[in-house]
């Protein structure tokens, strides 16, 4: 098992934390658009007058495909990147990690985003709560855990 320098596993636990704020903005989301809805009711949306399902079809295709790009994203800069010359490349594996998993969190955090667009066009609670889920379920495969970093650090190139 390979470990973490002490400034990869300080890193991890940053981007731990980073994760967790954004995580807790999809509570946020529920709020304000609950807080929107309220203020609006009955809420029917900003533009109820357009037909969503093509944009519906189109946003989850987006959420699908920006879910698959986590794997191949994750591939390349795992296998690409070249480390920073550094006093032991420490620095520059925790950086490219934090980068990494930052990343993977904000890919996430997009796909509750288009939910928050469909519900504020077309005002329907299922539209922002099925791309919640699905965000939610993406963070929970993609949060960055200590045995991952170790993992990636020993997929880095030498």
């Amino acid at each position: 098992m390979t470990e973490l320098s002490a400034d990869a596993q300080a890193a991890c636990r940053r981007a731990q934390l980073i994760g967790g704020a954004l995580v807790s903005s999809i509570v946020v989301y529920v709020y304000v658009l609950r807080v929107v809805a309220a203020h609006h009711a009955p809420f029917i949306g900003f533009a109820p007058s357009l037909d969503l399902r093509l944009l519906r079809v189109i946003f989850a295709l987006v959420a699908v495909v920006d879910l698959a790009m986590l794997r191949v994203l994750t591939s390349s800069v795992l296998g690409t990147a070249r480390p920073a010359p550094t006093a032991g490349g420490g620095a520059s594996v925790a950086a490219r990690l934090t980068t990494l998993s930052i990343v993977r969190l904000a890919i996430c955090e997009a796909v509750a985003i288009l939910g928050v667009v469909l519900f504020l066009l077309g005002g329907r609670w299922a539209d922002f709560s099925g791309f919640a889920v699905a965000s939610l379920a993406a963070f929970a495969f993609n949060f960055p855990r200590r045995s991952q970093w170790e993992d990636w650090v020993r997929q880095l190139p030498r």
